[in-house]
């Protein structure tokens, strides 16, 4: 078995399944083992799998109860409204392949700004209209962004439509009061 540094996890094999070894590195040492022990701290996680999504990552759980976003290559982003970007994935599933359960542990709100307010024609801004409900633009931040996206000469012309037709569907203006 070999140390990899950096903060990705890694699947052991030999380990119960669902048993991770969380990596992180030194700061100095980035990219490498670090010579310094104390400088090296190990931590196991054991999860619990609420969600496969079908982008290959999965929604999982710690022992504490902690929700993360496993990624393809094992590494486990911990799911919290202040830190969304690498939460973004997510929008890669179709939204109904998501437990409802497993959605309301999710910061969905914060995600979706995010992506909504990501570069002008971007991937993830795609996906988030795609992924928008009518209950989600009640969200005075997620109806804003839409309605910039639908008033931007700057996104794409089938956007732009895409997010005017959910304002439309929602008896909505394009920017909120």
């Amino acid at each position: 078995m070999h140390a990899v540094s950096g903060g990705r996890v890694v699947h052991v094999p030999g380990l119960e399944p669902q048993r991770y070894w969380l990596f992180r590195g030194c700061e100095r040492h980035r990219g490498g083992d670090c010579p310094r022990s104390e400088d090296f701290a190990v931590t196991v996680y054991s999860v619990k799998v609420l969600a496969e999504l079908n982008n290959g990552y999965a929604v999982v759980e710690d022992d504490s109860g902690r929700a993360f976003l496993r990624d393809r290559n094992d590494k486990l982003r911990p799911v919290e409204p202040e830190e969304t970007m690498g939460l973004v994935p997510i929008l890669e599933a179709p939204r109904e392949s998501i437990p409802e359960e497993v959605l309301a542990r999710l910061p969905i709100a914060a995600i979706l700004v995010c992506a909504l307010t990501w570069s002008p024609g971007s991937r993830w801004t795609s996906l988030a209209v795609g992924w928008l409900t009518a209950d989600d633009l009640k969200d005075r931040r997620i109806h804003a962004a839409v309605g910039e996206i639908a008033s931007s000469s700057e996104q794409p012309q089938p956007l732009q439509h895409a997010a005017r037709r959910l304002l439309k569907t929602a008896n909505l203006p394009r920017h909120p009061h």
